[in-house]
């Protein structure tokens, strides 16, 4: 592949404020402007800011699971802004999403073999032994026990609902995930193992990560590159260690600053 892996081009995404009985349109709340970055295969590209500034929407534009307003978002060289559904499905296989609450992104009434093993039935029939197998493999590659394949949602703690979540995001092998506020639900000390698996996962398997986060020591453990958001724009974007040693923005001295 030439190129980077991911691309993104002037990423907009405006929600019309309505107002009255027709909610006829009195302003635009302008939630991402003009945002463009890219992702190199096996890097891990943190976007960082404080809640409100756009970043859980710029994670839900690149996963289309909201519309762009305008811009591109181009995966190994197909924008998938503008695929149509039967084509855009397609390309779920190589873009996943590891989502903030680790609870009510699963669905509670499966096992975790079948959360598991839901997405790749998706696109291929599995036999029941090939099943067990894929979700056995994962649960080990996330530090889990296949022997917790027949638990429900609620029979597990909270970080393994998350390592759950990351089972299920890796079932389809893809080559980027995004994980928004992927271990701000989580005790500290789990966050740790959390970060410290998807490091591991990264390096085994050259995973991308754009890794959504308001935690700047989070941030600094795991991103190659940062990109601060403020008020839906991305206003500085650097390699971690130039970012955290000798911030530009002065929005970032006072992230940075501001973090305890």
């Amino acid at each position: 592949m030439s190129g980077p892996l991911l691309k993104v081009e002037n990423l907009t995404k405006h929600y019309p404020l309505g107002a009255g009985i027709l909610k006829k349109s009195i302003a635009v709340i302008r939630a991402v402007e003009d945002v463009t970055f890219t992702v190199e295969a096996g890097e891990t590209l943190c976007i960082v800011g404080e809640s409100g500034c756009g970043k859980s929407t710029v994670a839900r534009l690149l996963m289309r699971l909201v519309e762009p307003t305008s811009g591109r978002v181009l995966i190994e060289g197909t924008d998938i802004a503008s695929l149509k559904k039967d084509a855009l499905r397609a390309w779920r296989r190589r873009m996943q999403m590891v989502f903030q609450d680790p609870y009510s992104s699963l669905n509670p009434r499966l096992t975790a073999g079948q959360i598991i093993t839901e997405p790749v039935e998706n696109f291929e029939r599995l036999g029941r032994t090939q099943r067990q197998a894929l979700a056995a493999d994962l649960l080990q590659k996330v530090g889990m026990s296949p022997e917790m394949m027949g638990r429900l949602p609620s029979e597990l703690s909270g970080g393994q609902r998350q390592r759950l979540g990351i089972a299920r995001a890796l079932a389809l092998n893809p080559s980027l995930i995004i994980a928004d506020e992927a271990v701000s639900a989580l005790d500290v000390s789990v966050q740790a193992q959390i970060l410290n698996l998807l490091l591991d996962l990264q390096q085994q398997m050259g995973i991308a990560f754009v890794f959504i986060s308001h935690d700047l020591g989070v941030v600094e453990h795991i991103a190659h590159r940062v990109a601060v958001m403020y008020l839906g724009r991305i206003v500085e974007l650097a390699p971690s260690e130039a970012l955290f040693a000798k911030p530009v923005h002065p929005y970032t001295e006072a992230l940075i600053a501001a973090a305890p």
